[in-house]
């Protein structure tokens, strides 16, 4: 019976020290990598980190101009990243 006591309190410690670190993973900034998820060309990625733009918050919140401003990036690839990164929790 305390073994089973022990195992369970093991067990439930093991799913509290995961649901700590699933929480930890949540947390931003994210890389901008993370918009390949939402169909952003590799390339396309590569630019904004060229550009400076090293996370999903930065291009988030940069101005539509700015964006528009990084060569290779078209009027429709810029609208499709803004949706990207705003849509991504942050």
């Amino acid at each position: 019976m305390e073994q089973q006591q022990r195992n369970q309190k093991i067990a439930q410690h093991q799913q509290q020290q995961q649901n700590e670190e699933v929480e930890e993973i949540q947390h931003g900034p994210f890389p901008v990598e993370q918009l390949q998820a939402s169909g952003i060309a590799a390339l396309d990625i590569k630019k904004l980190k060229d550009a400076g733009l090293c996370t999903v918050e930065s291009v988030a919140y940069s101005p539509r101009k700015e964006l528009l401003q990084i060569k290779g990036i078209s009027e429709a690839k810029v609208d499709k990243i803004i949706e990207a990164g705003t849509s991504l929790p942050h």
